[in-house]
């Protein structure tokens, strides 16, 4: 009796560790911020985006391997409504592409809407520049003109159908590859 507890306990065991592994390794995106404000064009307002990203073990190694990986952020504005479900507006998207280039040993960061492209020299400040969501569309003003009680949501998530054709069945299957934010809402300013 006490030798089957005794096993029981370290079967135990042995699966928390594994699964702390498991969780440990995985990646995670934290939107920080999000707020909208006049833009120097007349009838446009910019989007002040911010948020925190870090990759797992797998997803640096397929980087560093030459795999490229293609993040999506997405921004939409929503008009509240008290009997129906919430209005979606507009949405505005903008996708960043991270290259690890093996020659230079140096990362590239490209937004892939506008093809502004900078090189960092390790992931942790691509990953930085990433997450202040440089150049990201604007919204026009007729869209937050259309709305009495609006918020913004946004989301960013590792875009799977952009990874080389022979990994997206595994990244649809593996959660390592599963990288996506909560979606975050923020108010807009009646100010506007």
């Amino acid at each position: 009796m006490y030798l089957i507890n005794k096993k029981i306990v370290i079967r135990s065991w042995l699966l928390f560790i594994i699964c702390g592994q498991c969780w440990a390794n995985e990646s995670a995106v934290y939107i920080t911020f999000l707020n909208i404000y006049q833009s120097p064009e007349p009838n446009y307002y910019d989007l002040d985006l911010t948020f925190n990203i870090s990759l797992s073990k797998k997803l640096i190694k397929a980087l560093e391997n030459s795999v490229p990986l293609t993040f999506e952020v997405e921004v939409s504005v929503h008009e509240k409504r008290d009997w129906l479900w919430d209005k979606k507006i507009k949405t505005v998207k903008a996708r960043y592409l991270i290259v690890y280039q093996t020659l230079s040993q140096k990362f590239l960061l490209q937004n892939l809407s506008t093809g502004h492209t900078n090189t960092y020299p390790d992931l942790t400040q691509t990953l930085n520049a990433m997450g202040k969501a440089p150049q990201f569309p604007q919204v026009h003003k007729k869209y937050l003109q259309m709305t009495q009680r609006g918020y913004l949501k946004a989301k960013v998530s590792l875009v799977l159908n952009q990874l080389p054709v022979a990994m997206q069945a595994q990244a649809y299957l593996r959660p390592t590859w599963q990288v996506s934010s909560e979606w975050y809402s923020t108010p807009i300013p009646q100010n506007l």
